[in-house]
């Protein structure tokens, strides 16, 4: 069964509506506030080792995901993979992911006046003039590229579809324990 809506209660979302609340509890304890944001589908090892690096620069990580109808928009039909719960559900299993959330616009800059980061993180694939939220990112913080590494969604999933074509009997031999 494929999960459509965010799981509730996950002990690690935050609302975009309760953002306002979550951000002055952090204030509140003195905790260096570290965002990322991204489509974060079919997570791979260039994810994890973006997260922990960020997470790695503050006291807290909060990850903003694109919705599904987002990662329509920006990747194209077919994609996300994963739906946002589920997506939730595998970055919420990250111990290096403190809190998620979600935005549904074309970019978080409306997540970025709520969360007020301290420090915005992105990979160094994004060119700086690719990343429009930076203006806002800017008015409370700082920004940091974590160095890119050999791994994209796209490539996995081009990899899967690649080895699926030459030896579909693999797949089909095994479906039931997939």
């Amino acid at each position: 069964m494929r999960l459509g809506s965010p799981p509730s209660p996950h002990p690690k979302i935050v609302k975009p509506e309760d953002m306002h609340t979550w951000r002055r509890v952090q204030v509140g304890w003195g905790k260096l506030i570290v965002q990322c944001s991204g489509c974060f589908d079919l997570i791979h090892p260039g994810h994890i080792m973006h997260l922990q690096t960020a997470r790695s620069w503050g006291d807290v990580l909060i990850v903003s995901l694109n919705t599904d109808e987002g990662v329509t928009r920006l990747k194209g039909v077919g994609r996300p993979i994963l739906t946002l719960a589920e997506r939730i559900v595998v970055l919420g299993g990250l111990s290096c992911v403190d809190y998620l959330t979600w935005f549904d616009d074309e970019t978080p800059e409306q997540l970025i006046h709520q969360i007020k980061p301290n420090l915005y993180v992105k990979g160094s694939e994004y060119p700086v003039e690719r990343i429009p939220e930076l203006a806002a990112v800017f008015q409370y913080g700082a920004f940091r590229a974590v160095p890119r590494t050999a791994h994209s969604t796209t490539d996995l999933i081009r990899t899967v579809v690649s080895k699926t074509i030459q030896k579909p009997e693999v797949f089909s031999e095994h479906r039931d324990s997939l």
